[in-house]
């Protein structure tokens, strides 16, 4: 009898974990692989957040891919902002991700709250990436984070969100031919 509890409990540990059970993740269909972004220059969207107040530095390299790394805000404060660019230090834009964080030691906030605040710290990003044409309404970038699944803009441009307890993760790709 002890053993059967012993695999019962071990049983729902794993399940509990999400490593045996199914989780949304598992069954959202991935990004489709990016292509450069038209008209779309690194040094540009570099500029364009430095100009709203991120700090940004670029990595050339080694093992991992260069990349720009561009910060609003520290992990110093209540939330922060991170923006990562992985590309040369000047040219194309294949793919941009951003993360909002809550960081710090805060009153817990439910996950509407933390949908609209990363919401919020997205739009200002997508404004510098994504053609005025193709950008969803705040209510669609929301609707977006909340469901946790690829969103497809049009023309090319899909978004694509991750989310847990004190993060949202936002990222952008365009694929002209997405399959």
């Amino acid at each position: 009898m002890r053993g059967v509890v012993v695999v019962i409990g071990l049983a729902c540990l794993v399940a509990g974990c999400g490593l045996v059970g199914p989780t949304p993740a598992r069954h959202r269909p991935p990004l489709p692989p990016a292509e450069p972004m038209p008209e779309l220059r690194v040094e540009d969207v570099v500029d364009g957040l430095s100009a709203i107040g991120y700090a940004c530095r670029f990595d050339p390299g080694g093992d991992i891919r260069s990349s720009w790394n561009c910060r609003l805000g520290g992990q110093d404060r209540s939330d922060y902002v991170d923006v990562g660019i992985p590309s040369g230090e000047t040219g194309p834009v294949e793919r941009v991700f951003a993360s909002w964080v809550r960081g710090g030691k805060q009153e817990p906030v439910d996950a509407a709250a933390l949908d609209a605040m990363g919401t919020s710290a997205f739009t200002e990003v997508l404004r510098l990436i994504v053609p005025e044409a193709r950008r969803p309404t705040d209510g669609e970038l929301l609707a977006g984070v909340q469901t946790n699944y690829p969103m497809e803009l049009g023309g090319g441009w899909y978004l694509g969100f991750d989310r847990n307890s004190i993060l949202r993760t936002i990222h952008v790709v365009y694929a002209s031919d997405p399959r």
